[in-house]
């Protein structure tokens, strides 16, 4: 059998499983190759870097903010935006490498015309999503820039929060007499100096955090019960600066798909197709994807 062949086989050099390609090729070089980006996401499942993955703007100016998400970055990755100087002459704009997770291309374009998104690595393989904007980008939580539009939130651990320039990010979370609420961000302090506060429900300030280190952390104990709010701004500057929150409210926390400890309550994920979410295991989690039916029987 083939199986039997491999084991046999004492090249285990030239043994191994080529994962598949994706939904957008052929992409593999500049110009009519291009996937074009109708939308501002990939619309049609995940990017693998098994090549160069060329994708295409077009008729766009002003700004461009680009971002794509690796979900193992073993090695490099490289992500550039080029376009058309010259009649069939293309010219990089700018390109960033990294080996973690998130690249991030954030810049003013030279003058009106199409631009092409370079996804680059090792070619392993390593899927990715990517998404673009134009104007400078913001994360998923917008628009929350003040106490009237803030984001209901959950204790809860979020990722992949950003500030940009002077913006500010509001969070609003239910709070009963008594509770008593912890929460954490975690950031560069040389990307920029983020400041952390707490507000009750009339909009008064009754606790902040504002060290120099690259975390800030306050607790407070609650004496009203409401929508209390959380404020994450810069103490000055006004460079874009990655953060994450962490919110403990009485000394544990839980994520945003509560209650779905059991199976009828299970947290329906349909809309989530190729995006992470971010969870806590602090009991049975359930989720269910389409018209998907549980039964609690262990049978």
């Amino acid at each position: 059998s083939l199986l039997q062949l491999l084991l046999d086989s004492s090249d285990w050099e030239s043994v191994r499983l080529a994962p598949f390609d994706d939904n957008y090729e052929p992409n593999d070089n500049i110009g009519i190759e291009a996937e074009v980006l109708y939308f501002d996401w990939l619309h049609d499942g995940l990017g693998v870097q098994l090549d160069e993955d060329w994708y295409v703007i077009k008729g766009v100016e002003n700004h461009l903010y680009v971002e794509a998400y690796f979900l193992f970055p073993l090695i490099s990755h490289d992500l550039e935006i080029w376009y058309e100087d010259a009649p069939g002459i293309f010219s990089i704009l700018w390109g960033v490498s990294s080996t973690g997770y998130n690249l991030v291309i954030d810049v003013d374009l030279p003058k009106y015309g199409d631009y092409y998104i370079l996804v680059n690595g090792p070619n392993y393989g390593i899927e990715y999503d990517l998404w673009w904007s134009l104007g400078e980008g913001d994360d998923y939580f917008e628009e929350n820039d003040d106490f009237s539009t803030a984001a209901e939130i959950y204790p809860n651990y979020y990722w992949d929060l950003w500030i940009v320039n002077d913006d500010d990010d509001w969070y609003n979370i239910s709070l009963n007499v008594n509770d008593f609420i912890e929460v954490s961000i975690f950031f560069d302090h040389f990307e920029g100096d983020l400041q952390l506060e707490l507000y009750n429900p009339n909009n008064n300030r009754r606790a902040w955090s504002d060290s120099n280190d690259n975390d800030e952390y306050l607790s407070f104990s609650v004496f009203m019960s409401g929508n209390w709010s959380i404020r994450v701004f810069h103490e000055y500057g006004n460079t874009r600066v990655y953060y994450e929150l962490d919110i403990w409210v009485n000394g544990g926390g839980d994520d945003q798909y509560e209650e779905n400890d059991i199976a009828t309550d299970a947290y329906n994920i349909t809309s989530y197709e190729g995006f992470w979410i971010a969870g806590m295991q602090f009991d049975v989690d359930l989720f269910k994807y389409g018209h998907a039916q549980f039964s609690d029987c262990p049978c």
